[in-house]
């Protein structure tokens, strides 16, 4: 599908991390075949959030998927699901035990993206650093994209800087689902991707940042 070169996204989340409830509100867009665009989350209510934001950032921007550069040559699923969009399934793995399960619902109408995402992380420890907020950021990675049984299956390992310099790790496995009828997923390729935040209000009342994303195969002999 052709879509404009200026495409509006949209998001609400829904989630609870260790039974702390929290929703955002998230507006932006971009230019969807430049593999660059930018939101801007706000959390509801007066608390502030009571762990590492960046923890929930991969369900707000590497979930619309329709703003990743792809070159000739590789099939763009995303572009290609609209208008009928499609869903994921989301799960990080992180190396003190804790775990986050997000799901999201992707729809299009009217050249506005929008999500709807579901998110529950569990078993982070009370003294690590999810909860004692000591994430400064995520570096950029790479997610391994392969097909199976009808669905587009990506692979990523994850690494957070911490405020004394070290890492805090984590493995990322999301399932796509395309929702137009006889779409096939494309071959094994990969896209590496970087997210930048902004601007940050206290206690991530406010997040403003951008996604860079660009798709390619593997350049080593064969």
């Amino acid at each position: 599908m052709n879509l404009s070169k200026n495409v509006s996204v949209s998001v609400y989340m829904k989630g609870n991390v260790n039974n702390h409830e929290f929703e955002y509100d998230g507006e932006g867009g971009g230019d969807p075949y430049t593999g660059k665009y930018s939101m801007k989350m706000t959390l509801r209510g007066q608390n502030c959030l009571p762990f590492s934001y960046d923890i929930i950032t991969t369900a707000f921007q590497y979930g619309f998927r329709v703003f990743t550069k792809y070159p000739e040559g590789i099939v763009d699923y995303f572009k290609d699901s609209l208008p009928d969009a499609f869903q994921w399934n989301r799960r990080i793995v992180f190396e003190d035990g804790g775990v986050l399960n997000m799901s999201s619902d992707i729809t299009y109408k009217d050249n506005v993206l929008h999500g709807d995402v579901w998110a529950v992380g569990v078993n982070f420890p009370p003294n690590g650093p999810v909860m004692k907020n000591e994430i400064v950021m995520e570096e950029p990675t790479e997610e391994t994209f392969t097909p199976k049984n009808g669905v587009l299956v990506g692979f990523c390992p994850k690494a957070y800087l911490l405020k004394d310099g070290s890492y805090y790790y984590g493995n990322m496995t999301t399932f796509y689902r395309s929702k137009k009828s006889g779409q096939a997923p494309p071959g094994y390729h990969f896209v590496k991707h970087r997210l930048v935040k902004t601007n940050v209000g206290h206690g991530f009342k406010t997040v403003e940042q951008t996604e860079y994303a660009t798709a390619h195969v593997s350049d080593l002999p064969k």
